[in-house]
């Protein structure tokens, strides 16, 4: 499956990888693969690119600009979610084949009526060989963001392109955690993981990263508010929690507004599939 010319110690890059990996919340508080499933479909209806559309439409001319797209190249979007980079790039190739485990994501796409789109419910690590698409697309998929993902994907495209975080800004959420006692972090999904992954295996894949800036304020009793429902996806919202939440976002304050200034970072990782015959 891949070339010769091993640059790095697969095993350890893995073993990192899934240690980082199993320090996010879902995991350290013991979500289960149902109860994740559960967590996605409630939020189908809600999710929003607001955060970091500037850096969808970079990818998206970069993409354009390295000859990923044109009028005779399908698409597999792998993790569609609601078709937050599919329905664009619709405009720029053959068909794009929307794939999600969430009916309620791929029911966003279907209701938007675009012609080249098409839907497969599925898990993303079980798409049968007939989809195989000239490119195959991921962004901001956790079960992607693994060995098995990265195998998946050379699998089912010619060419890859993938996309995940890679903020490490900890931010209130964070800070949250350490006031609960938990060490979690979000640093298993970062890009640099699959890259140096392929890499090992002697697959030349490229990186690079987009940023945008994020800035919005709320007022105190917003953000409880809000960091209580984010919490409440993991486990049970009680005095504990409510407490440590109202002491950070608390201590964060002036003037009872919140002000968060942040920078979104991805990582754009693109390669041609060893698998390919071509």
């Amino acid at each position: 499956m891949y070339g010769k010319g091993l640059s790095m110690d697969t095993e350890e890059i893995v073993r990192r990888w899934s240690e980082d990996f199993a320090r996010h919340p879902m995991f350290g508080e013991g979500m289960t693969g149902e109860q994740i499933d559960e967590m996605w479909e409630s939020g189908s209806s809600k999710y929003s690119d607001s955060s970091y559309a500037e850096i969808r439409d970079r990818i998206i001319e970069t993409m354009l600009s390295e000859g990923c797209l044109g009028p005779n190249v399908t698409v597999l979007d792998i993790g569609s979610g609601p078709g937050t980079f599919a329905i664009p790039l619709s405009r720029h190739c053959k068909r794009v084949i929307c794939v999600d485990k969430s009916r309620g994501m791929l029911d966003r796409i279907t209701s938007s009526d675009i012609a080249n789109i098409s839907v497969l419910q599925s898990d993303c690590l079980c798409i049968p060989q007939k989809y195989a698409s000239d490119v195959a697309f991921s962004s901001l998929c956790p079960p992607m963001n693994t060995p098995e993902g990265i195998d998946c994907m050379c699998r089912l495209g010619k060419r890859c392109v993938y996309v995940s975080s890679s903020s490490h800004e900890e931010g209130l959420e964070g800070r949250i955690w350490r006031k609960l006692g938990k060490d979690y972090s979000y640093t298993g999904y970062d890009t640099d993981y699959p890259y140096r992954y392929l890499r090992s295996k002697g697959v030349d894949a490229s990186i690079r990263y987009f940023t945008q800036e994020k800035q919005h304020d709320e007022s105190v009793s917003d953000c409880i508010r809000r960091f209580a429902t984010v919490f409440s996806r993991y486990r049970y919202v009680g005095d504990t929690v409510m407490d440590a939440i109202s002491e950070v976002v608390k201590d964060s304050s002036e003037d009872g507004i919140v002000h968060h200034r942040n920078t979104q970072r991805f990582g754009m990782l693109t390669w041609n599939s060893p698998d390919s015959s071509e």
